[in-house]
């Protein structure tokens, strides 16, 4: 019985080493909580979701095709190596626009704008080793009150020793103004996929 058991978790392990998805799984792999590539946090009615992009996954959301050239792959990875990325969501609770949340001022709605467009990413870091690494590359990607949320894409340096274990520390000091941590682990980033290109 013990032995079955080593056995099967064996062949589990080698089935997981050379999974291959097509772009569209792939992109969904990656997206799912389960691959712990997803991390969550709530805090005052706001959920936080940090989402771990892999430059393959990036290439696959860009190109949104069935079929990835693998000429497209390389060349858009060796354009997009040399930083780590990632996608913050902030999003209501209540299904309000999340910049409205607990907003007790009309004018603190401009604030918060301006605080999410210029100064969030001052408040979020990279910890990987012994690097703490700042963003790089930030944008904000607004809803305009269309959809309860709003968008981050961040990008960081390469850790100079990297252990393979990232942590993000964000403090939101428009809405929370706690500090939150996200861990993404060397043993999740180990298991994703290959991607199948053509």
């Amino acid at each position: 019985m013990k032995y079955t058991f080593y056995l099967m978790l064996a062949i589990l392990l080698v089935a997981c080493e050379n999974q291959r998805l097509e772009p569209a799984a792939y992109v969904q792999w990656v997206e799912d909580e389960a691959h712990q590539l997803c991390k969550k946090n709530i805090l005052q009615g706001v959920e936080y979701l940090l989402q771990y992009q892999p430059l393959e996954y990036v290439v696959a959301n860009e190109e949104r095709d069935e079929q990835l050239p693998t000429t497209t792959l390389q060349q858009r990875k060796k354009e997009l190596e040399g930083l780590q990325y990632f996608k913050l969501r902030m999003q209501s609770k209540q299904g309000e626009d999340v910049l409205m949340t607990n907003l007790s001022d009309p004018a603190e709605y401009d604030l918060r704008v301006n605080y999410y467009s210029f100064d969030f990413k001052h408040d979020i870091y990279l910890v990987e080793g012994a690097d703490t690494l700042q963003c790089r590359l930030f944008h904000f990607v607004r809803s305009h009150g269309i959809a309860p949320y709003v968008d981050f894409v961040m990008a960081f340096d390469q850790a100079s020793q990297a252990s393979g274990n990232k942590q993000l520390v964000l403090t939101d000091r428009a809405l929370a103004n706690n500090p939150m941590e996200f861990n993404i682990s060397k043993e999740a980033i180990n298991n994703i996929p290959e991607i199948i290109t053509y």
